[in-house]
């Protein structure tokens, strides 16, 4: 109880709560943008691809120019690449190599 009377939580009274998924998504909002950099470019590039998928909020960020640098290091994890065609940005160059979205043209699947 002196615990809780200190702004912590007692084990019982979180055992109660719950976290739904808007309260993740608020969670990582909330994260200094150099740590959720730090975090992604340690990501696969099309797992980076599929978070810049589920919000207009992520997909800003990590589509920007500013994002370059985890682009990068996303792409170098990966042995054996060809570089990134100067023409092409790092997101679209990594869509082209690991997404099963065609984005060109008519497809077939």
């Amino acid at each position: 109880k002196a615990l809780a009377r200190h702004g912590k939580a007692s084990s019982r009274s979180r055992k109660h709560q719950q976290h739904t998924p808007q309260d993740t998504l608020s969670d990582l909002m909330r994260m200094p943008v150099d740590i959720f950099f730090e975090i992604a470019s340690r990501l696969h590039p099309l797992d980076i691809l599929h978070v810049a998928r589920t919000s207009t909020h992520l997909r800003s960020i990590l589509l920007s120019r500013k994002t370059r640098t985890v682009w990068k290091a996303s792409l170098s994890a990966i042995g054996d690449l060809p570089p990134c065609p100067e023409d092409m940005s790092e997101p679209a160059y990594a869509a082209l190599l690991f997404d099963k979205i065609c984005t060109v043209g008519p497809c077939s699947t």
